[in-house]
């Protein structure tokens, strides 16, 4: 019977097929259990339901970050698509070259502010190279000269200045 409900074969209740509700009716209260591998299991399994699957996984990013597991949140929010988020995460765990990653794909207003704080990270990391390409992705070329002004690394700041101010004067 749960199996004749689940794929559609009973008709509706009111205006919603019963798919729609006993798929609802499974799988909120699996996420409220914190049940997520479940819930997705069960949102797959039944034929035209994967549009349920995205917000299941970024709820159970969502979750996970909660929990203090940022790897496995950054996987479930790529799994949704989510990869501002998924980037955030990164950036919060230090997880400097999987933010890298995340950032270069997503659009260039978004990226911004990411790459900014990406920036920061990789120059106290002491990776300047790095930092000055996220400073200048993040449209901050100043800050990049003025990091390595403070690095005492002249070259590499005439170097920036250069391929960026010079064809201005």
């Amino acid at each position: 019977m749960l199996k004749q409900l689940l794929t559609g074969h009973r008709g509706t209740v009111g205006r919603k097929p019963l798919l729609y509700m006993y798929t609802n009716q499974l799988t909120v209260p699996a996420c409220r259990a914190n049940k997520y591998s479940k819930a997705v299991s069960l949102a797959t399994s039944i034929p035209n339901l994967g549009s349920k699957v995205v917000p299941l996984q970024e709820a159970w990013g969502d979750y996970l970050v909660g929990r203090q597991q940022p790897d496995n949140a950054i996987n479930h929010y790529v799994e949704a698509g989510a990869n501002g988020k998924a980037a955030k995460v990164a950036l919060d765990a230090s997880n400097l070259e999987r933010a890298a990653t995340l950032i270069a794909v997503l659009s260039p207003h978004a990226q911004e502010d990411l790459s900014s704080r990406l920036a920061k990270l990789y120059e106290q990391a002491g990776n300047l190279a790095e930092a000055e390409k996220q400073y200048i992705r993040a449209g901050k070329a100043t800050a990049a000269i003025h990091m390595y002004f403070d690095a005492n690394r002249w070259e590499d700041a005439h170097k920036v200045w250069t391929s960026l101010f010079a064809a201005t004067f």
